[in-house]
């Protein structure tokens, strides 16, 4: 709902709130071995998804998201999904 209205605030703070490394237990190798059809898909999917919106964010003009408030969700961001 959020990117169909294009509400980047709205978005930038769902995908700050939402965002963790291990969601679902997607960085367990035995859910790779377990399945060889449906959930790679999902979880590709899913990362589509999410570099799209961070993409969105990031290549926004300034009129819809301030550079300030863009740096400070990246850097939030970064602490809660790490480095690596």
């Amino acid at each position: 709902r959020l990117e169909a209205e294009d509400d980047l605030s709205g978005m930038a703070f769902r995908l700050r709130t939402g965002l963790v490394r291990n969601l679902g237990g997607m960085g367990n190798p035995e859910l790779y071995n377990q399945s060889h059809v449906g959930t790679k898909r999902l979880i590709e999917e899913h990362q589509e998804k999410l570099i799209s919106l961070l993409l969105k964010i990031c290549t926004c003009k300034e009129d819809d998201l301030s550079l300030e408030k863009r740096l400070a969700f990246f850097t939030e961001s970064r602490h809660a999904l790490g480095k690596t």
